[in-house]
């Protein structure tokens, strides 16, 4: 049901009274949102944060005011201090980047959220207002919307978003593959259009958000999010290719895939090719993130689990085509092939755990001193 008048023109004036607000855009339920929310966000001069799963990033329509990094950025407490907005309006579902979650949690800002479902998605019960309807009908009904009041965040966050890219695209942070975020922006570099993207759950998801690319290509992304965990990603993006009919990628790390193995079955009787990009680090990947990793004795058995598998064997039982490039290179032209395949096949790629966190907090550490540089 669609909230009454009184409502919408209380949001109105709120957004019309803002100095610093910005919107926030997660998952939609709808194909066509993208454009409508896009239009709004250039039409307020607000930025737009865009997680990967909301659609924004990828396509034709204008990204003038989108923010994607914005994961790497927020990182920094001293940035996050200065930079604090006065409204967040949040559209669609639950995002997935954990600063992102925690900038608005702590920002103390008149908060907004506008999604067509009753179901709660604010853990840190910090909402102040809501409206249960459509995005892109809340976006037609802001069509008078004011935008002589641009949000003194617009050129902050967009050139902070600059500086990540630009180190991001010119930092060589993987000549060898140790470091998982690579691997995840390298493939949606490759990645061909208007073909299916699911990412699994754990790292591979929150790679392919943090890393932040953009582009006219399209991309029709799935992800499973909530309490489903790492169970049944293979089964879930065999079913997102065959209701898409399109090529899909599945990014996946060696633990979901190991929970999920007997799926294989329906990847090699699938009618829609499907490419599995498997990254196995020997375990619990993101559990190396936690300080609980440098209590060896313990992390290794209990937090890691270390399995000592390599899956060239399984994608022989199933009669799938199996690559295992050693090198970025070698990952590039397994890709390219790969993509250009009528049949589905894996890409697995052995990965160091220690060696891939030390890394990533080598690029967050970057990014901060350049962002400090310019911007604090």
């Amino acid at each position: 049901m669609n909230p009454d008048d009184a409502s919408i023109d209380k949001v109105r004036q709120k957004l019309h009274e803002s100095q610093c607000g910005l919107i926030v855009a997660g998952r939609r339920n709808h194909c066509d949102d993208a454009a409508a929310l896009c239009e709004l966000a250039k039409r307020l001069k607000w930025p737009l944060l865009a997680d990967i799963s909301s659609g924004l990033r990828f396509g034709s329509h204008s990204k003038d005011n989108l923010v994607t990094c914005y994961d790497l950025f927020l990182r920094d407490s001293a940035f996050v201090e200065k930079y604090r907005p006065d409204l967040i309006l949040y559209l669609g579902d639950p995002i997935i980047s954990k600063s992102l979650n925690q900038y608005i949690e702590n920002s103390g800002a008149e908060y907004i959220v506008v999604n067509d479902t009753p179901y709660r998605q604010d853990p840190g019960h910090s909402v102040t207002f809501r409206l249960e309807m459509n995005p892109v009908d809340f976006c037609q009904r802001m069509a008078d919307v004011d935008s002589d009041n641009p949000s003194e965040l617009l050129p902050v966050l967009r050139r902070a978003d600059s500086i990540c890219l630009d180190l991001l695209f010119h930092l060589d942070i993987a000549g060898d593959f140790t470091n998982e975020f690579a691997i995840a922006y390298q493939l949606l570099f490759l990645f061909p259009g208007d073909d299916g993207l699911f990412l699994a759950n754990s790292m591979p998801v929150r790679d392919a958000d943090s890393c932040g690319l953009t582009g006219e290509k399209i991309i029709h992304i799935g992800v499973n999010r909530g309490a489903s965990g790492i169970d049944g990603n293979i089964a879930t993006a065999v079913g997102f290719a065959d209701g898409l009919r399109k090529r899909t990628i599945l990014l996946i790390g060696d633990l979901a895939f190991l929970h999920d193995m007997n799926s294989l079955l329906l990847l090699k009787n699938s009618t829609v090719p499907i490419t599995i990009v498997l990254l196995n680090n020997n375990g619990g990947g993101i559990f190396s993130f936690l300080p609980i990793s440098g209590f060896d004795e313990h992390f290794e058995k209990y937090f890691a689990a270390p399995h000592d598998l390599s899956f060239r064997e399984a994608a022989a039982f199933f009669g799938v085509k199996h690559f295992n490039p050693e090198t970025m290179s070698e990952f590039r032209e397994d890709c390219i092939e790969a993509f250009g395949m009528d049949e589905s096949c894996i890409i697995e790629i052995q990965t160091d755990r220690r060696q891939n966190v030390t890394e990533h907090r080598e690029i967050w550490n970057r990014i901060s001193d350049a962002i400090r540089e310019e911007l604090l």
